[in-house]
């Protein structure tokens, strides 16, 4: 649906603006844009609230698997890149689990409103912890932010 065009089109710009700029800071943006979009949903109030949280998610979950696997591929190069981003992505199915835990969630507490609100303020410390990522503390020789060429 809407997200999944919505997040098509994200990946197509997220692959130019990575080229162009750091890409910690487009991870950050993008785990912070799908932190919204989660805030907006538990708090919902009304349809346009549950609008505008498809394209916040899927913005940011677009950018945010683009980034991780360039980050991944340039700082573990390709042969370890491969097998850290199959473990990332991996682990990343493990997230299948929030609809459910919502769920029993919701059963328990009367509403969504508790879990989603969890689920979107664990997205921020994350997106922190990407602005500061240092490939030289991983002792990894790949800078995350090559220098780009000049045409």
């Amino acid at each position: 649906g809407l997200q999944g065009l919505v997040g098509s089109i994200a990946t197509g710009v997220s692959g130019w603006l990575i080229e162009r700029y750091d890409p910690k800071r487009i991870l950050a943006a993008g785990l912070v844009l799908e932190a919204a979009g989660t805030l907006l949903l538990a708090f919902a109030h009304s349809l346009w609230m549950t609008y505008l949280f498809v394209p916040l998610f899927g913005i940011g979950w677009s950018v945010t698997s683009l980034t991780v696997t360039v980050l991944l591929i340039r700082c573990f190069g390709s042969k370890s890149g491969t097998a850290a981003l199959s473990t990332v992505w991996m682990l990343a199915g493990f997230a299948t689990a929030g609809p459910s835990i919502a769920g029993l969630t919701a059963d328990v507490t009367g509403g969504f409103v508790a879990v989603l609100s969890l689920f979107g303020l664990m997205l921020v410390p994350v997106a922190l912890a990407a602005l500061l990522m240092n490939a030289r503390e991983f002792g990894l020789p790949v800078p995350l932010m090559p220098r780009l060429q000049q045409d």
